[in-house]
């Protein structure tokens, strides 16, 4: 007597998408203080980036003088004149920062930072 199994295959497929390939769009987050008194907490004046592929970063005295400029994503203002490396006194210093997305979106970012040593 011939016997038959019956058997039960079950697949599972599973189905997604690649949604959000395209890049969001682009975030700067600029400090408004720092400290660079060299304790190592907040030494520095970094802004932090969201979808930026090139950054450039220019700070101003209080007469419109540039001081310092930056060049790349992790370019950074430790509180100190450009090229000459002169700490500069407590105050009130503006920035312009320009960002680019990765299909070259351009956002400006212009304010104030605070240095207290």
């Amino acid at each position: 007597m011939n016997k038959f199994f019956a058997i039960s295959i079950f697949i599972t497929l599973s189905f997604f998408s690649l949604t959000g390939l395209a890049q969001d769009s682009i975030d700067v987050v600029v400090p408004n203080i720092f400290t660079p008194n060299k304790d190592g907490v907040n030494d520095v004046f970094r802004p932090s980036y969201t979808n930026v592929k090139k950054v450039n970063g220019s700070i101003y005295n209080r007469w419109g003088e540039i001081i310092y400029q930056w060049w790349g994503l992790n370019g950074y203002w430790d509180g100190v004149t450009m090229p000459a490396g002169v700490e500069v006194p407590e105050g009130t210093y503006y920035y312009i920062i320009k960002a680019y997305s990765f299909t070259d979106e351009e956002v400006v970012k212009t304010g104030t930072v605070s240095l207290k040593r």
